[in-house]
Order: structure tokens, then sequence, then C-alpha cells
């Protein structure tokens, strides 16, 4: 076989492939639980909240740990709807950005509103700066 019309072959082929998964539609956007089923969430009447010291920050498996108690992020799409964790501070300031926003939580008391889900994990709606309570 001539080395052109291998070379080209290839070159083909790897651009096909890599053309297909650009346009390849995504139909949510991401989200923290791998197995979690979204109508849970969506339609849950379980309301969780917990006001605890912000121990941990794990944004790779997307999760904190508040009260150690293991509270996942959430970021996904249904129905229309944009369902994503918010993080706000002090002065009522909101971010969608765990990265910046979570990171000066460490530490400090804060105030989680989220679901308990069926197989016990829970998800963050919100996580809130709150005062430390001084006796």
């Amino acid at each position: 076989m001539n080395p052109k019309t291998k070379f080209a072959k290839i070159f083909i082929a790897v651009f096909v492939l890599g053309m297909g998964l650009m346009l390849c539609p995504r139909n949510a956007a991401a989200f923290s639980l791998n197995s979690a089923d979204i109508d849970q969430i969506v339609h849950s009447d379980t309301n969780y909240q917990i006001n605890s010291l912000f121990m941990e920050l794990n944004l790779k498996k997307a999760y904190v740990i508040v009260g150690e108690i293991q509270i996942y992020f959430m970021d996904f799409k249904s129905g229309g709807k944009h369902y994503q964790t918010t993080f706000v501070d002090m002065e009522g300031e909101t971010s969608n950005v765990a990265s910046v926003m979570a990171s000066t939580f460490v530490g400090k008391r804060v105030l989680v509103k989220g679901y308990r889900l069926a197989n016990g994990k829970i998800v963050a709606e919100s996580i809130q700066r709150v005062e430390l309570r001084r006796k």
C-alpha cells in the first residue's frame, strides 16, 4: 500500500471520528452523582437542611463535607430548567462557580439546603455562609 494513501485514510478516519464527537448532542450539562435519578431531585419532597461548619471541599468528585456529612453539588438540565448548586456569601451575593465561592467557605459556618435522595445521598440546592454563633 502506498504510504500517502495509508496516511490519507488514517487522516480521514480521525477527522470523521473527531467531527462526529464534536457534533454529538449532549442531553444533560453535568451531574455530580453518577447514578442518581434526576426525577428524585426534581420531584423530591424530602427537603434537607443543615447548619454546621464547612469542613472540606472536593471539586474533583463534586462534593463538600459539612458537619461530617458528605453533600454533593448538582448541575443538570431537566424539562427546560437548569438545576445548579448556588453559593451565597455573607452579603447575599450568589455564584454558581464552586471553585471560587466554596474555597472561601472552608472552616466557616454554612447553611445547606437541599434534598435527601432515596439512596441516602444528599444533594445541595444552596450553600450559604452564615454568622458563627457565639455563646
